[in-house]
């Protein structure tokens, strides 16, 4: 856009605020396309079910100029004047931006948090250019991002090629681990090497299984996808293969090989909910041998019946990943390396990109409606973690102990990923980016933010018809708070 803005001013056809009206009322538009709320609560009569649209700006060119401009200006006090969900505008920034772009950027969270989230742009890079050498570095330097928290190539990058989203979850392995290999929600998992739950006799013989039954769930959802790829018929067509460039110069559908980078996602869901399980074995278990870890497991397996006094202490006295404690941060950290070494040596064509993260958009809670208790302290039902994110109420030592164990993980290892954080009072621009800031060169990789106090929620709760246009983040994209299932 920007060569025909500078056109139309200098030819004196438009001026500054009529460009930023128009834009605005392209955001508007936009709004127009989603079909249905976050949780596909209340479908809404129209073709398409989910449309989100994103929109990204900033960023850095080849040569290292910052990529931002008038444009990316306007388009940030677009975002203020239109006020609606719709597009999420991810914002490519780092500790090297511009002065002048980051106090925008600040400026716009002040009103539009929900819809703004922030990218650090330089991790992200470098994750492109060294982890993944099937990428171009003009296509790295290019690239945008789709579907919530996801990295894209525009144009050469498609999630249909080997099956799209592979969401795993991480606490089901710790309980298979912990039991002899008997799967918790579905049929178990019976693999040779694993440690028999009466033989193990350290964290490192839990990781091992752990890790077994990683590398057999990863393995086997890479090979029925790469099967279902090569029993493609050779007439299968799908449309979006002429949005693709390579599919048109190649004459091939996109999931017969017409793809530059055909991605495979690999989501680990709870990851706090396995580091904080991890912490309360170690501390109940290995450090005041407090029960063995047959006994341990079993009083899980009832669900604590009987032991609440327990299930206390491993609340309120034992670390919690998301207050800068190592002793709860490091199993975050080591199950994390574990994970994404195991995607890392997965046998795989050679131009796939078979992505690891952190990530479990907004299923957690849908997980763990029926999921076993977990040593952590959590009863059977109650939520898995989120995305990056601690366990729900476990961090109680503030945001900046919370970036701080967020930006301990191997972030640099990966291209996805998500973590939301919450204040309850507006933060002045300056404060905010100089705290993004600092995240960022700590290692922080995404940060999502809503603006809002607990009492706005409740009453909104209670008298919806006063808060019609209250806007709250949902993982990657935003939604209307009256739009949400009650849960």
């Amino acid at each position: 856009l920007l060569p025909y803005y500078e056109r139309d001013v200098r030819e004196g056809i438009l001026d500054r605020e009529e460009a930023r009206l128009l834009l605005a009322h392209f955001l508007i538009k936009t709004k127009e396309i989603t079909g249905t709320c976050a949780d596909n609560y209340k479908i809404k009569p129209v073709p398409s079910e989910a449309s989100n649209q994103y929109l990204t700006i900033g960023g850095r060119s080849m040569n290292g100029d910052s990529m931002d401009n008038e444009i990316s200006y306007l388009m940030l006090e677009a975002v203020t004047l239109a006020r609606v969900p719709q597009p999420e505008i991810n914002v490519r920034i780092d500790t090297e931006s511009p002065p002048e772009f980051k106090q925008a950027v600040g400026r716009a969270m002040q009103t539009c948090s929900s819809q703004i989230q922030l990218w650090n742009d330089r991790l992200l890079l470098d994750a492109l250019l060294n982890q993944y050498p099937q990428v171009s570095a003009e296509d790295a330097y290019n690239y945008s991002f789709t579907a919530c928290n996801r990295i894209d190539i525009p144009g050469r990058m498609n999630v249909f090629h080997s099956g799209g989203d592979n969401f795993h979850i991480l606490a089901t392995w710790l309980l298979a681990a912990l039991n002899d290999g008997r799967n918790p929600t579905a049929e178990d998992i019976m693999l040779e090497g694993l440690i028999p739950l009466e033989q193990i006799d350290s964290m490192e013989d839990i990781l091992a299984n752990f890790r077994l039954l990683a590398e057999s769930a990863v393995t086997k959802t890479v090979n029925a996808h790469l099967q279902k790829v090569r029993n493609m018929p050779a007439e299968t067509f799908h449309f979006e293969s002429v949005m693709q460039h390579d599919c048109i110069e190649k004459c091939l559908d996109v999931s017969r090989g017409g793809i530059r980078y055909p991605l495979d996602t690999h989501l680990f869901v709870s990851i706090a909910t396995v580091a904080d399980s991890l912490a309360a074995i170690q501390q109940i278990v290995y450090d005041e041998k407090r029960f063995t870890l047959p006994e341990f497991m079993a009083i899980v397996r009832n669900n604590f019946d009987g032991h609440e006094k327990l299930r206390n202490e491993i609340l309120h006295n034992c670390p919690h990943y998301g207050n800068n404690d190592d002793d709860a941060d490091r199993w975050a950290v080591a199950v994390t390396d574990l994970l994404f070494d195991v995607v890392a040596e997965v046998e795989r064509p050679p131009e796939n990109l078979i992505v690891p993260a952190l990530y479990s958009l907004h299923i957690h809670f849908q997980l763990g409606d029926d999921f076993p208790a977990t040593p952590d302290g959590r009863r059977k039902g109650d939520f898995l973690s989120e995305n990056q994110s601690p366990t729900h109420g476990a961090d109680r030592s503030g945001l900046t102990a919370l970036l701080q164990s967020a930006a301990k993980l191997p972030n640099w290892r990966t291209l996805e990923g998500g973590l939301n954080v919450r204040f309850s009072g507006k933060v002045e621009p300056e404060h905010f980016m100089s705290m993004m800031d600092t995240f960022f060169n700590m290692g922080g990789q995404h940060l999502g933010v809503t603006v809002m106090d607990r009492e706005t929620l409740l009453d909104a709760r209670e008298h919806p018809e006063d808060h019609a246009d209250l806007c709250v983040r949902i993982t990657g994209f935003s939604a209307y708070f009256n739009t949400l299932s009650p849960e």
